[in-house]
């Protein structure tokens, strides 16, 4: 069976989460009702289940540009970058724009996880944003959506573009680093913005329970140092390392594993999401485990039979874990509270196959 497979246990999971969230959150609210759809906007019908909190606005969030404030609920949500599109549906709204995922995506350009939320929701698939060839944004497809609020919290989004995308509707930032976030902070920074801060409070604590009890489950993960990285294309003297800011390693983390201290004492405090690493100094990155992901089985081949690689003690000594398939690698590489129920059965278990062998 394909490792990225929806299989039904996802499902039964994913629908567990939100079904407790859903419930948590009506305790919280006391908004106990069928759960409301509005009219159809504009030529897209928005899902939306459940409302935001009474006196959530007006709200002001602080990021990297400095701080916007939303005035009233937004109704029309669109989404730049990783892991905002997930948020925003796990917390019962379903946007209007969000990016296509050629890459991780289904057949149509959706996370699967995401479109099966959209579908719970009840809603219609948003349109998929138009990015040229360097990921530049196109305004009038904005202006055309006609937004009540722009959320870009896991982005690499350019002052100027935060300038240019303000004058269309509220715009939000990533909080300091460019692709760099952490999951549960994500969401409630989406949470806040949507004015569902309670809804976005009990999802991430039934998510982090998820993982807790995942990694109760594997005790051996315990005090194992890891590393999480890339695979090397033909001709590379450099390992891609993912640095702490990288919201994949605080999942591994939350499953009860370590990331080697060697990455922590090479990354500076603005230095991205990522380092490379000589291979020639791959010593210095003394850990248990590797981690790393690649499109195809010819990458895994090529990095670890490469010779400085193959002598470093987590490829010697059969501890590496390559991740192929390209939804589970998106699911981890921009964890949510969508992407983590739906990848929990499958990556956990490879890890643990890992430690194990």
């Amino acid at each position: 069976m394909p490792l990225h497979s929806p299989t039904r246990s996802r499902r039964r999971r994913l629908a567990s989460t939100l079904a407790t969230v859903a419930a948590a959150t009506l305790i919280v609210t006391g908004c106990a009702g069928s759960p409301e759809k509005e009219e159809p906007l504009g030529s897209q019908a928005t899902g939306v289940i459940g409302q935001a909190d009474e006196g959530a606005f007006p709200t002001t969030i602080k990021h990297v540009y400095g701080e916007t404030t939303i005035t009233e609920e937004p109704k029309r949500v669109v989404t730049i970058g990783w892991s905002a599109q997930d948020a925003v549906a796990a917390l019962g709204v379903t946007p209007v724009g969000v990016p296509e995922y050629i890459w991780g995506g289904d057949e149509d350009g959706y996370l699967p996880w995401f479109a099966d939320r959209v579908e719970e929701l009840g809603g219609t698939l948003p349109e998929k944003l138009n990015n040229g060839s360097n990921g530049e944004i196109d305004f009038e497809q904005m202006l055309a959506l006609d937004p009540d609020v722009i959320l870009a919290p896991h982005s690499g989004l350019t002052e100027t573009d935060y300038e240019r995308l303000s004058t269309i509707a509220p715009t939000v930032a990533f909080d300091k680093t460019a692709w760099a976030s952490e999951w549960d902070r994500l969401t409630l920074t989406v949470g806040q913005a949507l004015g569902r801060t309670s809804t976005a409070e009990a999802l991430v604590s039934t998510t982090n329970t998820q993982m807790e009890i995942q990694g109760s489950a594997h005790p051996e993960f315990a005090g194992k140092t890891f590393v999480y990285g890339t695979s090397l294309s033909e001709g590379d003297s450099d390992l891609g390392v993912y640095a702490p800011s990288d919201p994949r390693i605080q999942i591994v983390e939350q499953l009860g594993l370590t990331l080697a201290p060697g990455v922590a004492e090479n990354t500076t405090p603005d230095g991205g999401f990522s380092q490379a690493v000589s291979l020639e100094d791959l010593d210095r990155l003394d850990a248990d485990l590797f981690i790393f992901w690649g499109s195809e089985t010819a990458e895994e081949q090529a990095t670890l039979g490469n010779a400085l690689m193959a002598r470093w003690r987590p490829v010697a000594e059969n501890h590496a874990l390559f991740l192929s398939d390209k939804s589970l690698v998106m699911a981890t590489s921009a964890p949510s509270a969508l992407s983590i129920p739906w990848s929990l059965d499958t990556f956990v278990p490879a890890l643990a196959d890992m430690i194990n062998r």
